[in-house]
């Protein structure tokens, strides 16, 4: 009798043991491969990252990348020819770097982008695409925190900068939700991205914040 006990306790811890490792083992994270793009003629260069079609999300991100590429390359077609004429002696160049960022439950693309069309200075731009794994929609900002308390924080973080003044004048007092749409999650932290010249000049580059997500009422994983 107590032999039987013992071999039911064992199976019942086995059981227990195997369920665990079944939940940690289905926190699916995905591997992602990059492709890299070289393209250069009289008038531009283009030094691109593209992801491998077996990648998750690929055709979403690949999509926006190609769109850029394109327009690009139409600029030129229609500025560059001209300018050279006039004198103008540099090419253009876009560049377009991507980087990825998972959860439990979301994957986040950031896409940075550089480009020179002309001018004393390069144009430097990045755009966030979230994922969910499962369902392979889109993420939005509204999806997983809480507008008024993210509002908050956020604020409470750019007025260090914007007391050194770093930050254009009234950039603050006319933030909204709406301008928060680059963002991903990374180390338990929710990180902001502010493109360059939108909140401030453009000798801050790409300006990023960081916050728990403990303190934004996440709901996500």
């Amino acid at each position: 009798m107590f032999k039987k006990i013992a071999l039911v306790g064992l199976v019942l811890i086995v059981l227990v043991a195997s369920y665990f490792f079944f939940l940690k083992n289905n926190e699916e994270s995905f591997e992602i491969a990059y492709e890299s793009f070289q393209e250069e003629n009289d008038y531009y260069s283009i030094d691109m990252v593209r992801v491998s079609e077996d990648s998750f999300g690929s055709e979403r991100i690949n999509n926006i990348i190609d769109r850029k590429s394109l327009e690009f390359k139409e600029m030129v077609e229609d500025d560059v020819i001209l300018l050279r004429e006039d004198g103008f002696d540099f090419s253009y160049y876009l560049s377009i770097s991507i980087e990825d960022h998972q959860t439990e439950q979301y994957i986040f693309y950031v896409l940075n982008f550089g480009e020179y069309t002309g001018g004393a200075n390069a144009n430097q731009y990045v755009k966030t695409i979230g994922l969910d794994k499962k369902s392979g929609d889109t993420i939005q900002l509204s999806n997983i925190v809480d507008k008024d308390l993210v509002m908050d924080k956020v604020i409470e973080k750019l007025l260090p900068l914007d007391n050194e003044g770093y930050l254009f004048d009234g950039a603050i007092e006319e933030l909204s939700f709406s301008d928060l749409e680059n963002f991903y999650i990374k180390d338990d932290k929710l990180v902001f991205l502010f493109p360059k010249y939108s909140i401030a000049p453009g000798a801050a580059g790409i300006i990023d914040i960081a916050i728990d997500m403990s303190e934004l009422g996440y709901n996500g994983r």
